[in-house]
């Protein structure tokens, strides 16, 4: 359970973080690039809060980079580990403390439903059941759907309720004009609800509702749920007014005023058209009285950018350890708590035996008297900036393992001198290169050495 924890943890801490970025971007420069550019953004923050992306990047890692080597002669537990096999990953939690917080996540999650649900019932008592066929408008309706060349089936519907115009449904969508919208202006409510049909905004609201859930305990969230509604309102006003004249900016303007004036509180999460906030409905006038001023593409590299960052030093700062035991298959690892593996010295053969450090290090440092450090692969060179150092140098014999096609593997073997004090190497020369038509290193994991296992 820690281990599902920890990987949740990561993917809310991996769409907090340009979210937090994306709210105060918008906070000091709100008008500096298109509603269209944000909402895209927004859009990947919500797949950012659905997409594992740390566990993928250590997974990938795993497939791609070299094995790690084994680790011999200790006890490794298999709780919450993930853990790769000839069958592929598997991620193998454990119980404890961690199942509490799966009954406070689901108490967290009733609440949320909960006043969702209220909200929807009330929608539906005082609105839904008042709609009718709206037989008036259906011609400019449909003029307009083809205009927007949207080609599935969508009714038109009235309600008399003084409420927002909003859409129902996503499959079969339907859009209702309210007693909230002058006659005159019923052109300019349609065109707007169809935007958001053409651009499948409900599909988009349910899924970042659907994220609100999933992280209902991280109180970003919530903000992030309200700021993705906000903007997929400006959005969907920048797409509706595209080719409008002043003048008939204007008079959308008005009509948004008009209709936040006399429309009851919004309902649910199902209203497009209008949300009761008067700070919002301040933003869209102010949004289009900028309509015609010109947004700034540096702006925009830098939003991106500085969202990018922020999800990939978060993917990058968390790396879910994997366990490479892949000689192993999972049937073994269903009845396995730990495992337990052992050096053994009937498979080298001729192979000098200080070079069956090749199993845990590679190069590595050999001294006159049989002791051994290992090094790094970036280790092999000097020359790096060091504190001084008053040298005591000691001959050492540095061993690089480098496999080779077809199974085969070569051993190079330098001179070299050593301080004993700072490591520092100096006078690295040559000496001889051993080659092998098949390793008998036993650098892969599962051979070369005797595994137990069992259970506590």
């Amino acid at each position: 359970m820690k281990l599902f924890v920890e990987i949740m943890l990561s993917v809310s801490l991996t769409g907090t973080v340009p979210v937090c970025i994306c709210l105060l971007f918008n906070r000091f420069f709100d008008a500096k690039v298109t509603a269209a550019f944000q909402y895209r953004l927004l859009k990947f923050c919500l797949a950012c809060f659905f997409l594992p992306l740390a566990l993928g990047k250590s997974l990938l890692w795993n497939l791609l980079m070299p094995k790690q080597p084994p680790i011999f002669n200790e006890y490794v537990f298999l709780d919450n580990r993930i853990v790769r096999t000839t069958d592929g990953f598997r991620l193998l939690p454990s119980g404890g403390f961690y199942q509490v917080l799966i009954p406070l996540w689901l108490a967290l999650l009733a609440v949320v439903l909960g006043c969702r649900l209220w909200g929807y019932l009330r929608f539906r008592k005082r609105v839904v059941c008042r709609l009718r066929p709206d037989d008036g408008h259906a011609e400019e309706f449909e003029a307009l759907k083809e205009r927007l060349r949207i080609r599935r089936r969508v009714s038109l519907l009235y309600c008399d309720a003084k409420v927002s115009p909003f859409t129902l449904g996503f499959f079969r969508p339907c859009v209702v004009i309210t007693a909230a919208i002058p006659d005159d202006a019923c052109s300019l409510a349609m065109q707007h609800e169809l935007q958001h049909i053409r651009a499948h905004d409900f599909l988009f609201r349910i899924l970042a509702f659907a994220a609100v859930l999933l992280h209902c305990w991280n109180p970003f969230i919530y903000l992030f749920w309200r700021e993705f509604c906000e903007i997929q309102e400006l959005a969907c006003d920048e797409r509706t007014t595209a080719a409008f004249s002043k003048s008939q900016l204007c008079g959308y303007g008005h009509l948004l005023v008009d209709v936040s004036a006399q429309a009851e509180r919004r309902f649910g999460f199902m209203t497009q058209f209008h949300s009761a906030s008067k700070k919002l409905t301040g933003r869209r006038i102010i949004r289009l009285g900028k309509r015609f001023s010109k947004k700034r593409g540096s702006m925009k590299a830098l939003l991106l950018a500085a969202c990018l960052a922020g999800s990939c030093a978060t993917v990058f700062a968390v790396s879910p350890q994997v366990l490479d035991l892949e000689p192993m298959t999972g049937e073994f690892l269903d009845a396995t708590q730990w495992v337990y593996m052992e050096l053994t010295d009937d498979i080298y053969g001729d192979v000098p035996e200080d070079e069956r450090w090749f199993q845990a290090a590679n190069p590595y440092l050999l001294f006159e008297d049989g002791s051994v450090i290992a090094l790094e692969e970036s280790g092999l060179t000097g020359g790096m900036l060091r504190l001084p150092c008053a040298h005591r140098w000691k001959n050492a014999v540095l061993k690089r393992h480098i496999s080779e096609g077809r199974g085969g593997c070569s051993v190079y073997t330098y001179g070299v001198q050593v301080c004993v004090k700072c490591n520092e190497r100096r006078n690295q020369t040559y000496i001889s290169k051993a080659s092998y038509a098949e390793c008998p290193h036993c650098l892969r994991a599962g051979f070369g050495h005797r595994i137990s296992h069992g259970s506590v």
